[in-house]
């Protein structure tokens, strides 16, 4: 077994990472306790795991590296307990996520200032940065204003930012049509052939996609399934805004994209 088999690693497509504590002061400026904390939804990559295998045997490898900011599903951080270091690793508690318990990342070295942070929020996937749109005041046939408990989940938000998509299998297929397929193609056929072989090849690769995009995108108006976002809480590292997630799959309609937004405000001016 070589020495790079030996070596230790975090395996599969799961992330080893340390916990991001929740920050103390809330907008108002208060100290919070700490009974008051809650589990913290953000967390730094330490190590990333190889990626896990699809059905073609190649591995899908991991949109992340060390010192990224991972934001998380709360409950998702797997703890591991070590009372003395093993290995490389030392003791205390060292955490672990699977990829897909991830919904956004801040890449490593970002400047987290309130003002700069934003710019680089990166949602993972098919998760999307979402902004509700507010309801109109709502009243009664005789004139009671509604309380706001009373009224219904705003259904319409606009999008701020998407992920890149999933890589699908077709990724695999074209790196094996190049490492293999025609690598072998060549070698049994005169070197006058293969320009031609190359540029058959990369008409077969248009036709698949290796990644596949969302299909809203920022600027967008659009249909949302009522409950199914999440607050895109920041207050972990110090930042507060109003902006949600969502999954793609829960978006059931685009109302006003942003090249309609754009014609229309090209036409009045």
């Amino acid at each position: 077994m070589s020495a790079a088999a030996e070596r230790p690693t975090t395996l599969h497509n799961y992330l080893r990472v340390e916990l991001v504590d929740p920050a103390r002061v809330t907008a108002g400026g208060i100290v919070l306790p700490d009974k008051a904390m809650d589990r913290p939804r953000w967390a730094r990559v330490l190590e990333v795991g190889p990626g896990a295998v699809d059905v073609t045997g190649q591995r899908i490898p991991l949109d992340f590296q060390v010192g990224d900011l991972v934001f998380m599903f709360r409950h998702a951080p797997v703890k591991c307990e070590l009372d003395e270091s093993i290995g490389d690793m030392d003791a205390g508690n060292t955490y672990f996520i699977s990829e897909g318990d991830v919904l956004l990342r801040i890449p490593a070295g970002t400047d987290l200032r309130p003002e700069n942070v934003m710019e680089h929020l990166q949602p993972v996937g098919y998760w999307c940065i979402i902004e509700l749109m507010e309801q109109e005041e709502k009243r009664t046939k005789g004139g009671i204003i509604l309380a706001q408990t009373s009224k219904s989940q705003p259904t319409l938000a606009h999008v701020i930012r998407t992920g890149a998509g999933l890589r699908t299998i077709a990724a695999s297929l074209v790196s094996l049509l190049d490492s293999l397929f025609l690598e072998a193609l060549k070698q049994e056929l005169p070197e006058e052939y293969h320009g031609a072989i190359d540029r058959v090849a990369g008409r077969f690769a248009g036709y698949l996609s290796p990644r596949v995009a969302p299909t809203v995108r920022p600027g967008d108006t659009v249909v949302i399934i009522p409950g199914r976002d999440i607050e895109l809480d920041l207050s972990d590292i110090g930042i507060y805004c109003k902006y949600r997630l969502i999954q793609e799959g829960d978006i059931v309609r685009i109302v006003r994209n942003y090249e309609q937004v754009h014609t229309s405000a090209t036409e009045v001016a």
